[in-house]
């Protein structure tokens, strides 16, 4: 039988349907042309002619068919697949079968292509994640390095929100707060007649001591000016807690006093006293400074007139204002002691002192 693989489907289809269309009026004037032709010997030529179109049809689609399940089965099962190689385009497929065939393979290397840039793009994915968990591991480590080198200097309550991005904290906002100042009396006369060890010793014995009562009553510590220490309260906590914790801070500090005092004369060692100065309002909390040095403070009337009482204040007294008088006056003893001048203020302000509890 000829066989028709270098043609392709459509194309054979086509020829055995042209010569259906064109044989039998061939084959009709055959038999008119031979008289001799008996009708049963017509009617055999006509069936044969038509059993051999029969079988070259089923010959031409039964090909196509097994071409076509020779693809599928190979595509299948083939090796090549499952490495995304090109299947080979056999001789005897039809023109039809190997274009199949051919898209098959330019599939195949488009999805090579694809999973060569996922690769790529996944190994560049892992190594931007093992990039940023190296970072974050290291800034959680400077965080918390951060944290605890700046709670001996602000306290642990702001600390934590300063580590945990509460910016909100640091934005310039009007707070109503308390506001401590402590400083030791003669304390040039002490320094000259001490050595600088001595003085920075017994500057960081009384600090310790003074710092660990203002946290333990919630205070924040602003800052120390020399041998001056200054401190703010209801400032992490409701801003009417303050007067109460500050004055119950500036009690234990001048009873902390007393204990020192007595230690360092069991030792030889020369004694101070300290005169507290304590004033509630509002002041303008926020960060001050330059690019280079900010500090969080806190800045006013009311912080002046705090300064102003503990510059008044003598050796183990505490001086506190008018608001502070109106909120303690429950708790303690407070005496008036008369009005003083404040700069940059032009009405003086009542000053009180704490007498006992």
């Amino acid at each position: 039988m000829i066989r028709f693989q270098s043609q392709s489907f459509r194309e054979q289809t086509h020829i055995v349907l042209a010569l259906l269309g064109i044989l039998p009026y061939l084959l009709f004037i055959y038999i008119v042309d031979r008289e001799h032709f008996t009708p049963t010997q017509s009617v055999l030529l006509i069936a044969a002619v038509i059993l051999v179109f029969h079988l070259g049809g089923y010959h031409i689609l039964r090909t196509f068919s097994d071409a076509l399940a020779r693809l599928v089965q190979r595509t299948r099962i083939a090796p090549e697949v499952a490495t995304l190689k090109k299947l080979p385009v056999e001789d005897e497929d039809m023109t039809e079968i190997a274009e199949l065939t051919r898209h098959f393979n330019t599939l195949l290397e488009e999805i090579r292509e694809q999973k060569d840039q996922y690769r790529e793009i996944t190994l560049e994915l892992l190594k931007q994640a093992k990039q940023s968990s190296i970072e974050y591991r290291r800034r959680i480590t400077e965080g918390e390095v951060f944290h605890d080198r700046l709670k001996p200097y602000i306290g642990s309550e702001i600390a934590d929100r300063i580590a945990r991005g509460d910016e909100a904290m640091l934005r310039p906002e009007y707070r109503v707060v308390t506001v401590l100042f402590a400083d030791i009396r003669l304390f040039t006369s002490l320094s000259e007649e001490a050595s600088p060890d001595e003085v920075i010793e017994m500057l960081n014995e009384y600090f310790d001591r003074m710092v660990q009562v203002v946290y333990r009553y919630h205070g924040v510590l602003d800052k120390f000016i020399g041998d001056e220490l200054m401190a703010v309260f209801g400032f992490i906590t409701p801003s009417e807690q303050g007067p109460l914790d500050a004055m119950r801070a500036a009690l234990e500090m001048q009873k902390s006093m007393d204990l020192l005092t007595k230690e360092r004369e069991s030792q030889g060692k020369s004694v101070f006293q300290i005169g507290i100065g304590i004033n509630t309002g509002e002041v303008i909390a926020g960060s001050l400074g330059s690019i280079e040095r900010m500090d969080y403070t806190v800045i006013g009337d009311t912080v002046n007139v705090a300064s102003r009482l503990e510059s008044l204040a003598k050796g183990g007294e505490i001086l506190v204002g008018e608001s502070m008088h109106r909120a303690c006056r429950d708790i303690v003893k407070i005496k008036k002691r008369g009005c003083i001048e404040v700069k940059n203020r032009t009405m003086p302000v009542d000053c009180y002192v704490v007498t006992e509890e």
